[in-house]
């Protein structure tokens, strides 16, 4: 994860910070935003990952990152990953969203025909 644009860290498609966005992450707190100068004082309840979709060429591969990145932050720091209703992600809302990528990649493949 890179800090960049809109003070927000992103994984980016290359290393380096190359290539397009493939996830973000923000602060939980409102604005959303982390001050890099002020990192090592920083405290807050909870981090947002998201993609914007559509994004990625490959969303859905964008979105495994941003799983296993957001699994891994959580079990560093004893925390949770939860969803966008803000409930512990199962098994079924990991493959719910799967399910919504697939069909958004369907959508935008027939448009493009």
């Amino acid at each position: 994860l890179r800090f960049g644009d809109m003070n927000f860290f992103h994984r980016h498609e290359y290393e380096a910070g190359r290539g397009a966005i493939q996830f973000s992450v923000a602060n939980m707190m409102q604005p959303g935003v982390f001050d890099i100068d002020n990192m090592a004082d920083m405290t807050t309840p909870g981090l947002v990952f998201f993609v914007t979709l559509p994004g990625p060429d490959d969303m859905m591969k964008a979105f495994e990152y941003m799983l296993e990145t957001a699994q891994a932050v959580a079990r560093n720091l004893g925390g949770d990953v939860l969803d966008e209703s803000r409930s512990v992600l199962t098994r079924q809302t990991i493959d719910h969203s799967r399910q919504q990528i697939r069909d958004l990649e369907r959508r935008l493949l027939a448009r493009a025909r």
